[in-house]
């Protein structure tokens, strides 16, 4: 469980039997605090990226909300009747996906469902933190990337030979998503287009490239274009304004050389983002 703003929230051994939690302050791990679970075993636990709320699933399927660190129970959120085998927040807090038997998506500020489809048992989720895309790792080493907001199925993550994926976290960037197991095996995913990204890496070392190789970036799903350092972003701009300056000299050429309106229309298209690309159809092999 990562450490958050203001708690860390640590499981105690026994808590599948006890149902007991612990809480600690993130800096200096003190005790804060502990209180006993309402529902029986519990088999998934996370807390809010605001720190205030600790979200648990068990047997029942509910959803429990508790406040931190007092463990007042706060809301029950039902998912269906089966187990809740792993529930996860939005980077914004506003919304909770909890996974049984079927993928629940909940709106936070009223507790209304957003979402509901098949999930099959899954064992980890994660939600990347721009929210772009939520990762379900489900039984049998089966995960998808899903959309952070339509949840529609982007790609099925090939994970080989893996049988046993029990863990899934997105990198701070959104860029990456790994799937590992108690073994100790793990998978590094495209976040955008759920392509592994272990195959190139593999082939540039056996061509002699490994050393001389590095990863600067990622495609993005919203047109931005931003730049990163120490985990900082130093630089954000749309793509549509990017290409506008790349393209201002030959604009201006055009202008002098062609029709001036028709430049300045192509200048508006090249900077237009939601302008459809050229379609081409040819009757004959190619």
């Amino acid at each position: 469980m990562p450490s958050l703003p203001g708690w860390r929230t640590a499981c105690a051994a026994a808590l599948a039997l006890a149902s007991c939690v612990v809480v600690a302050r993130a800096q200096a791990l003190e005790l804060a605090g502990s209180f006993r679970m309402s529902g029986g075993v519990c088999h998934t636990l996370r807390v809010s990226p605001d720190g205030d709320l600790l979200a648990s699933g068990g047997d029942a399927g509910e959803v429990l909300l508790y406040e931190l660190p007092s463990g007042d129970l706060s809301r029950r959120l039902v998912a269906g009747d089966d187990q809740i085998g792993a529930v996860c927040f939005s980077s914004d807090g506003g919304r909770l996906a909890a996974a049984g038997e079927k993928l629940v998506v909940f709106d936070l500020a009223d507790g209304a469902e957003l979402h509901r489809s098949d999930c099959g048992n899954p064992v980890a989720l994660d939600w990347s933190l721009d929210g772009a895309r939520l990762c379900v790792v489900r039984r049998k080493g089966l995960a998808e990337l899903l959309d952070g907001d339509t949840y529609r199925v982007i790609a099925k993550l090939p994970l080989g030979d893996i049988v046993s994926a029990d863990a899934v976290a997105f990198d701070r960037r959104s860029q990456r998503v790994a799937v590992g197991t108690r073994r100790g095996r793990i998978r590094v995913f495209d976040a955008a287009s759920g392509e592994s990204v272990d195959e190139v890496v593999d082939v540039l070392r056996r061509h002699g490239l490994g050393d001389c190789s590095a990863d600067v970036g990622a495609p993005t799903a919203d047109s931005t274009v931003r730049i990163v350092a120490g985990g900082d972003v130093v630089f954000s701009e749309r793509r549509g304004v990017l290409r506008g300056l790349w393209s201002a000299t030959t604009h201006r050429v055009q202008a002098l050389r062609d029709d001036p309106t028709c430049a300045d229309e192509e200048h508006a298209t090249r900077q237009d983002e939601d302008y459809p690309p050229m379609a081409v159809s040819v009757s004959f092999d190619m």
